[in-house]
């Protein structure tokens, strides 16, 4: 098994804190190729008579890492809140809009332009949760 997994699961990362730089690249590294990318897909797919539209959603936070499943059928997955939040902001996206949640923007502010959403009442939760549409990057 590889130095730093467990049981075939990534090791456990440090503190998100500590990875801001990290997680603000990621960031710019999908923003505008995954813009420019969906807009050449949904041209080529226009022309053939099908409508495609993309919307990301991106929450962070703490997950349950790792295989589940049984013999003969297991599957490598994240279960918990920030999993359910990240993937009902992504329904509630829109073609070309990037959602974040409250805490993501925390660990990206300076670095991108967001203009505020509202408070979204989700599936799954008790509370409206503040969502933030990524609109560029800073600078």
């Amino acid at each position: 098994m590889p130095k730093g997994t467990e049981g075939g699961a990534p090791a456990r990362s440090l503190h998100h804190s500590r990875h801001q730089g990290f997680h603000s690249k990621c960031l710019a590294a999908i923003h505008a190729p995954s813009r420019h990318r969906i807009t050449e897909l949904r041209t080529r797919w226009s022309q053939r008579g099908f409508e495609l539209g993309a919307g990301i959603g991106i929450a962070t936070g703490y997950a349950t890492l790792g295989v589940i499943g049984f013999e003969g059928r297991t599957d490598y997955a994240a279960i918990g809140s920030v999993v359910n939040l990240a993937a009902r902001l992504c329904g509630e996206a829109q073609h070309g809009q990037i959602l974040v949640s409250g805490r993501a923007l925390q660990l990206i502010e300076g670095f991108v332009r967001t203009e505020a959403v509202g408070n979204l009442a989700l599936k799954g939760f008790h509370r409206p949760a503040a969502a933030y549409n990524v609109i560029g990057l800073s600078g």
